[in-house]
């Protein structure tokens, strides 16, 4: 007979900055273990994750993962933001792959998220982590007119200078979901000088989206296209706000734009690749790499999110 779990007192925890090599860059996660026969509540996490303060908090259960000697070790994640619990994000995927699968010298594995099981690879050389990542790509009907997007602008400076730039003059931008329950708007800006004039708003957009993808967290993903590599990668600038806040790296935003950016091609059985540069206006610069498989019929096959992480600060939290 299993006994039953303990509570702790105390739990150790990780910070690592995600999709970047360098300290104080990228997106700050934070990694709190939660060893064997240890239950934690959903109200002790959403605590936890709110006292960080971070976009994203992982609890990494001990018990989730297998030995070496199995074929596809596995650990099991639940993330959090300040006020709720996430099925799937981007950076919690890759920056947990790459403290795990690191500490125990794995190259492959699975992460165990809400949104499902994830297949990951870890190249201990390059410490670059790859999530084959839980996609469901759903382009809703409704989309979101330019003027809309103005008025959430806080400086009314800044509405002119975009007003000025054609901002107006560019088609609605789409609503896109990876998966249910993360959805964003996808906004075209016609030059980096528009992205670095954006502001963040305190409010949240509003959008009706299709029945069964709803309720969902729901943000704003500026991009600017750049000029394609010689390798034929997509390269492209991006900046994502929310809740009014801003996110210095976002996996999952970046990863429904690579997609919808695919789908657009209409050409199937394609490997596109893209290099999307969030962060920077920051001054945390991240580097979030994505290939997009698409099926003959144009569909998506499926998109592996890519990137590097480096560990920052460990310690202890003190429950009681």
């Amino acid at each position: 007979m299993s006994s039953a779990p303990t509570i702790p007192t105390t739990l150790n925890y990780v910070t690592l900055d995600v999709f970047t090599s360098t300290p104080f860059a990228g997106n700050p996660l934070a990694i709190v273990q939660v060893p064997r026969g240890v239950s934690l509540t959903q109200v002790q996490k959403q605590i936890i994750a709110r006292e960080f303060n971070y976009s994203e908090t992982v609890f990494l259960h001990e018990h989730g993962h297998t030995h070496l000697d199995d074929e596809d070790p596995s650990w099991t994640m639940d993330i959090f933001t300040t006020t709720d619990e996430l099925p799937f994000a981007g950076h919690p995927t890759i920056g947990t792959a790459c403290y795990a699968m690191s500490a125990f010298g794995a190259v492959r594995g699975k992460l165990n998220l809400k949104a499902g099981l994830v297949n990951v690879s870890y190249d201990l050389g390059t410490r670059r982590a790859r999530a084959a990542i839980p996609q469901n790509v759903h382009i809703h009907n409704a989309t979101v007119a330019a003027e809309q997007l103005l008025a959430m602008q806080p400086s009314l400076d800044v509405r002119r200078d975009l007003t000025a730039s054609g901002f107006l003059d560019l088609p609605r931008s789409p609503v896109v979901s990876i998966v249910p329950g993360m959805t964003f708007v996808l906004v075209q800006l016609p030059s980096l000088h528009s992205l670095a004039t954006i502001g963040v708003s305190s409010g949240d957009v509003q959008v009706t989206l299709d029945p069964a993808w709803s309720p969902s967290f729901v943000s704003i993903y500026f991009y600017v296209l750049q000029p394609e590599a010689a390798d034929g990668t997509h390269n492209i600038r991006t900046r994502m706000m929310a809740n009014g806040f801003e996110d210095p790296a976002t996996g999952s935003a970046a990863s429904a734009l690579a997609a919808f950016l695919a789908l657009k091609r209409h050409r199937g059985g394609d490997r596109l690749r893209f290099l999307i540069t969030q962060g920077v206006e920051m001054g945390r610069q991240s580097e979030i790499g994505i290939d997009v498989d698409t099926c003959p019929d144009g569909t998506i096959q499926q998109i592996t999110l890519a990137g590097t992480a480096i560990k920052v600060m460990n310690g202890r939290i003190y429950l009681k």
